[in-house]
């Protein structure tokens, strides 16, 4: 969560019956789990061009799946889509795909290959993340 997420978040968290510390000392599902730590490792071994890579997938995803739902009257979505139609994200995610087009330009062979795998293995995980919402996974022990 960025601090520009966190007003929202917690709104959301007080509509749910939640608190911050809630969240903050919640499980986080095997996908999730998993995706951190693709994000932790690359940014830890792989360099800029990569990490950029690997984190553009998550809010490219915010945005196109505002654009799908659109506006919402639901009381906890409608929150959620209004957030992400008012707020930078269009804008932060074009402005972060341009870093990264601008990245790759200068990049030799092997960090393009490097950052095309950690944005698909990002995007990959992003798919995951929102099925593992959905379907509300949890660790099978």
């Amino acid at each position: 969560m960025t601090p520009v997420e966190r007003p929202l978040h917690n709104q959301l968290f007080a509509a749910a019956g939640l608190t911050q510390s809630d969240a903050e000392n919640s499980v986080r599902s095997p996908a999730n789990t998993a995706y951190v730590n693709h994000m932790l490792q690359t940014a830890s071994l792989h360099g800029l061009g990569p990490t950029a890579a690997a984190l553009l997938p998550c809010p490219w995803t915010y945005h196109l799946l505002r654009e799908e739902v659109g506006q919402s009257e639901h009381p906890i979505y409608g929150q959620w889509t209004r957030f992400y139609v008012e707020g930078l994200l269009e804008g932060s995610v074009t402005a972060w795909r341009g870093f990264v087009d601008q990245i790759a330009e200068n990049a030799s062979p092997i960090e393009k290959d490097a950052m095309r795998q950690a944005f698909l293995t990002s995007s990959r995980y992003e798919y995951m993340f929102w099925d593992a919402a959905h379907n509300r996974q949890q660790w099978p022990v």
